[in-house]
């Protein structure tokens, strides 16, 4: 049975490999037609394919050849049967394997003896030869078309796969660029309601819903619309506060400007950071002043004395001014509402300022107003009730200003505590320094929240710019650059029909005072702009005096206007 046996198991291991080739030549076929498919998807529609999906093709191919001839592997029965076949020997291995299992046969054994001298004799590589099959003709073609493409087929983007995905990322990385701002206008926004300790309900909430969008994916176009409906609203009111406190600060600007102590002394660079609004020199100067107080000689003293005498009767002077101006136009709204037809006690609510925009403009149309003229109406009242409050807080700035002097003034004959003194002129004046430092706070909230609005109108194809913020385009190149310009847009654009383009008076009343409010504002910017003027020296010292009583000779209101004031000579 050896010989036998031997010839089974070269019967089974040449099957096997022939098995083998077969199968392996199969799957590399069918591997490169998909690997050919692949480099065409790749090059011509632009989906990218690994590298460990070609080596993932080669492994399949390789095992699929193994599998297939390990599926197909004779047994020692079905090879004998082969052998026969194969040999014509007309089933003599086949039957001499079966006597094997009958012991003590003399015939078996007969037929496995004579089977094993067959088996001795036979020639098993003539019979079952290795030799590659008709698809290994193929394969070699398949396989240099594959390589021709990946040589010579260029790259192309036939459905757009490779710009979308640039637009993509572009869009990605813009959005990012729009998150990053837009969290920076959060945080700055923040620093500003945190350093006010006050909340206002509006804006509170807008904030809130605008940190939630900024955490989503800005990349979609109706987070890109809430975003910029949030942000231009926390705009509106930045601007509003901030153009608000502005003006605030440029009445409280021109009355130190006018400070002139009249006599040289000690107390010139003071008074020189006061008439500049350079509040924290003014304390640095204030500080160095108290500690040369006790050192200081007699005809310093006197003259220091005199100065600070003056200084506390001017802003005293101011505060009066101030509180004149704040009754003129208490009174100037009162008028103005009782023309409009409200009541005394509607009157009282609106003075107070205990009533909304939106509560005194529904007032007025109850009063029979259209509706164009209740908000111009209401916006003349809103800035009347913001000169007036300008007006109450400079002069209480200007008389506690007075007040501390004048203590300060008792400090330097001797009178009084000196470090009290000096401390509470230098609480006035780190009040005041922080007005500055809110005021600069507010305009850099205002510039990031523009700066994220720039962001995201970029980011949309067709940006529709909302009413309060515009920066006009760039008609001269990029070298010139337009700063962002207020706008003021008369209620809500998006009611109605459509966007307000224009809007006028109709012949069925005119309201009442609205010439008062423009001449006003007209008088106030260019008493403004004159006071700054003498307060940067670009006007000449020698004409300090006479500029400004040209101004204050100037009528409060139209029907002051007779005749126009003298020129200044």
């Amino acid at each position: 049975m050896d010989a036998i046996n031997r010839c089974i198991t070269i019967v089974q291991r040449r099957v096997f490999f022939q098995d083998w080739l077969t199968a392996t030549g199969r799957s590399m076929l069918v591997g490169l037609c998909v690997a050919g498919g692949l480099v065409l998807a790749d090059r011509l529609l632009a989906v990218v394919v690994g590298g460990w999906v070609y080596a993932l093709i080669g492994v399949a191919v390789v095992g699929a050849g193994v599998l297939g001839a390990w599926w197909r592997q004779p047994g020692r029965h079905a090879a004998a049967v082969l052998i026969d076949q194969r040999c014509a020997l007309k089933d003599c291995v086949a039957s001499a394997l079966y006597a094997s299992t009958l012991d003590g046969e003399p015939m078996a054994r007969s037929v496995v003896d004579d089977a094993e001298a067959v088996a001795q004799r036979l020639s098993l590589k003539s019979a079952f030869p290795l030799r590659l099959t008709r698809v290994w003709t193929y394969a070699p073609l398949v396989t240099v078309g594959v390589l021709l493409l990946v040589v010579f087929l260029p790259e192309m983007d036939l459905i757009g796969v490779i710009r979308a995905s640039q637009q993509k990322q572009s869009q990605q990385v813009r959005a990012d660029a729009v998150q990053q701002e837009v969290l920076e206008a959060v945080t700055a926004v923040e620093q500003v309601t945190d350093a006010e300790n006050k909340s206002d309900d509006s804006l509170e909430d807008a904030m809130k819903e605008l940190a939630q969008i900024s955490k989503q994916d800005l990349t979609q176009p109706e987070l890109q619309r809430d975003a910029a409906a949030k942000l231009s609203q926390i705009n509106q009111q930045l601007a509003q506060e901030s153009q608000d406190r502005k003006e605030m600060f440029q009445s409280l600007q021109n009355t130190m400007s006018r400070l002139d102590p009249e006599v040289s002394g000690p107390a010139d660079r003071f008074v020189d950071a006061m008439r500049r609004s350079d509040f924290d020199a003014a304390q640095d100067a204030l500080g160095e002043l108290a500690q040369s107080l006790d050192e200081m000689p007699g005809q310093d003293r006197q003259a220091l004395r005199q100065q600070l005498d003056s200084l506390a009767g001017q802003l005293q002077q101011a505060a009066s001014g101030h509180a004149q101006r704040a009754q003129d136009s208490q009174e100037q709204m009162r008028q103005t509402l009782q023309d409009a037809g409200m009541t005394e006690q509607q009157i009282e609510q609106t003075q107070q300022q205990g009533l909304t925009s939106d509560e005194i403009e529904r007032m007025l149309t109850e009063q029979g107003l259209t509706s164009e003229q209740a908000q111009q109406l209401t916006q003349q009242i809103r800035e009347m009730q913001q000169q007036r409050g300008n007006h109450d807080q400079n002069g209480e700035t200007c008389e506690d200003l007075a007040s501390a002097l004048s203590r300060l003034n008792q400090q330097s004959d001797g009178q009084g505590s000196q470090q009290s003194s000096y401390d509470e002129m230098a609480k006035q004046l780190s009040e005041l320094a922080k007005m500055q430092q809110e005021l600069q706070k507010y305009r850099t909230a205002r510039q990031q929240t523009q700066e994220a609005l720039d962001q995201l109108y970029s980011q949309s194809s067709k940006p529709a710019i909302p009413p309060g913020t515009a920066e006009g385009g760039d008609p001269l190149g990029e070298e010139r650059h337009i700063e962002p310009t207020q706008t003021h847009a008369v209620g809500d654009p998006n009611q109605g029909q459509g966007r307000v383009i224009a809007s006028w008076m109709s012949d069925e009343g005119a309201v009442k005072n609205q010439a008062g409010v423009e001449f006003d504002q007209a008088v106030k910017e260019a008493r403004d702009e004159a006071e700054q003027a003498v307060t940067d020296d670009r006007v000449p010292r020698r004409y300090h005096e006479t500029v400004r009583e040209y101004f204050n000779q100037m009528p409060q209101s139209p029907d002051q206007i007779k005749t126009p004031p003298p020129a200044p000579r």
